[in-house]
């Protein structure tokens, strides 16, 4: 079982490496302390979030409990895609490791170590 999770974000203006735990939900988004004070699992705030287009609950990864990943749109402004397909909002994607992932216009790949 993976215990942690790896995200390259390869935009060329933004590249580094972002590793956090995994735990049973993962966020992605952008910071936002001076209005609501939040803070996702994967703040993407470092990668020119408001330019390119991420919310501040973007996207989420949830792990079930057979082991398998699913990412979810959380209703984001500028849409989720995997591999250039767009995700409806709220409906679960299986993703696996290596997957390449767009948030908005920031592209990433997502591995599960």
């Amino acid at each position: 079982m993976s215990t942690r999770l790896v995200v390259q974000v390869t935009d060329t203006a933004f590249p580094r490496i972002m590793e956090i735990p995994l735990s049973k939900r993962v966020i992605f988004g952008r910071s936002d302390v001076d209005e609501t004070d939040f803070h996702p699992d994967i703040d993407l705030i470092n990668c020119n979030a408001i330019n390119n287009g991420i919310s501040r609950r973007h996207a989420a990864i949830d792990i079930h409990t057979d082991h398998s990943y699913v990412l979810y749109d959380l209703d984001s402004r500028n849409g989720t895609f995997i591999n250039g397909m767009a995700l409806e909002p709220h409906h679960p994607y299986p993703i696996q490791s290596g997957e390449r992932i767009r948030l908005g216009r920031l592209k990433m790949t997502i591995f599960f170590e």
